[in-house]
């Protein structure tokens, strides 16, 4: 073999050769050949530069230089086709000409796989023109100390456990401080990513449901807020999910998505172990639940509030997540603030009292809560911040927000109110008609 005749000592030496022996294309190599000669390239090339932004360290962790790769995998098949095509990742977004398999065969070679293997795994992994896919979810505020199953398709996963790759590393593993929320575990969801090469997809651009990708990934979007409120009716903290990726649930060769996407949300400082088997339950209350559209909404301002400092920005939106879930069907309505206060605080105490002193207790609490949301929206400040800390008003939110969960849907208010049991809202009686 002709690239195995180099026997000059010294690194310099070696690498000279190689590199000279690379653009030399007179001398004619088997891909086999290129693959050994990249392999004693890459294991004597001096360490990239360091760098001051962790971001560009992290990223530049996964990148290794070749000049052997660079001049010579391009001329045999799949790496030619790989390198001249589009590759679509997941979220929609096209690779062309990143060096995609070119990255793919250092790390492979780095591993120590031998080159005959490389290029046959090459060869069946393009033939896929798919692979099984990782959607990954940096969740902040909560711990699991091994992978746990959700729901078909989803599980927690510790972040020690997740596949190597620049991405975990900035948002798991504390490089830069912008990223760094501590306690934080993975929500993972396994799918299929087929086509990834497809010369006949066009984006639209403007459709978003006729295009290739969008209703899938809306599908995903909505599937990570369906979990995301099912873990905050089923903890006490700031559950958020700020920061998402994907990638091949393996090393592949087509695998050319190496963007992540998201925004900075408002973190807590503990995090908590869920109950599972709550969380689990949750999640098929909220599935079920009949015209849940208010009731997100509640639960997302209660899973906001967590998350704030300002106390008067706390009563707000607990206030709100309140009169979205007990005042939902009669919007702003009804009349003068203190009716609101009273309809509200009467629906909260013969939803959660069982009794007249629980009622009461119910009632006053209710009517406390909104009241310090209304002094907050008029005043923008609190009267009295000691008397608001004292109600514990995130856990009355989160009662208010599990019980009409699991009911399966909104009471019917008078019914409830009156003792009518077993009366949802979509059972009301119909309007009462009258005759000319």
């Amino acid at each position: 073999m002709e690239g195995r005749d180099i026997m000059l000592d010294g690194n310099d030496n070696r690498l000279l050769e190689i590199h000279t022996l690379a653009y030399d294309h007179s001398r004619k190599l088997t891909l086999e050949e290129v693959l050994f000669l990249a392999k004693i390239e890459l294991a004597i090339t001096p360490p990239p530069p360091s760098h001051t932004s962790s971001r560009a360290a992290a990223f530049f962790a996964d990148f290794h230089r070749s000049v052997m790769l660079e001049a010579r995998l391009y001329g045999f098949h799949p790496f030619s086709r790989l390198n001249e095509s589009t590759l679509w990742t997941p979220s929609g977004s096209g690779s062309h000409r990143q060096g995609t398999a070119l990255q793919w065969v250092a790390r492979q070679l780095l591993a120590g796989i031998a080159p005959s293997s490389i290029i046959e795994t090459a060869h069946s992994q393009y033939a896929e023109n798919g692979y099984d896919a990782l959607e990954i979810s940096k969740v902040s505020g909560i711990e699991v100390d091994d992978i746990v199953k959700i729901t078909e398709g989803y599980e927690l996963w510790p972040h020690d456990k997740l596949p190597a790759d620049a991405r975990k590393i900035l948002l798991f593993d504390d490089v830069g401080a912008i990223f760094r929320t501590p306690n934080s575990c993975a929500l993972v969801h396994h799918f299929r990513h087929n086509m990834v090469i497809d010369s006949d997809y066009q984006p639209s651009g403007v459709d978003m449901s006729k295009d290739r990708f969008g209703t899938s990934n809306m599908r995903r979007a909505n599937k990570r807020l369906e979990i995301q409120r099912a873990l905050i009716l089923s903890t006490s903290g700031t559950v958020n999910m700020p920061f998402t990726y994907c990638r091949a649930a393996i090393d592949h060769i087509m695998d050319a998505d190496g963007s992540y996407g998201g925004f900075l949300e408002s973190a807590g400082f503990q995090s908590e172990t869920p109950n599972i088997d709550a969380v689990r339950e949750n999640l098929r209350l909220l599935e079920d639940f009949n015209v849940p559209a208010a009731l997100h909404v509640a639960i997302d301002r209660l899973g906001k509030a967590r998350g704030l400092s300002s106390n008067v920005d706390k009563a707000l939106d607990l206030g709100m997540a309140l009169e979205i879930a007990l005042m939902h069907e009669n919007g702003n309505s009804g009349g003068g603030s203190g009716e609101i206060t009273y309809k509200l605080s009467s629906r909260a105490a013969w939803l959660l009292g069982k009794n007249p002193e629980e009622r009461t207790q119910v009632f006053e609490k209710a009517k406390k809560i909104y009241g310090h949301r209304s002094a907050a929206a008029h005043s923008g400040r609190l009267k009295n911040e000691s008397d608001f800390l004292s109600l514990d008003a995130h856990a009355f939110t989160t009662r208010i927000l599990r019980e009409i969960l699991q009911r399966g849907s909104f009471p019917v208010w008078h019914h409830l109110i009156f003792g009518v049991e077993g009366r949802t809202e979509a059972e009301s009686d119909p309007p009462e008609t009258t005759c000319s």
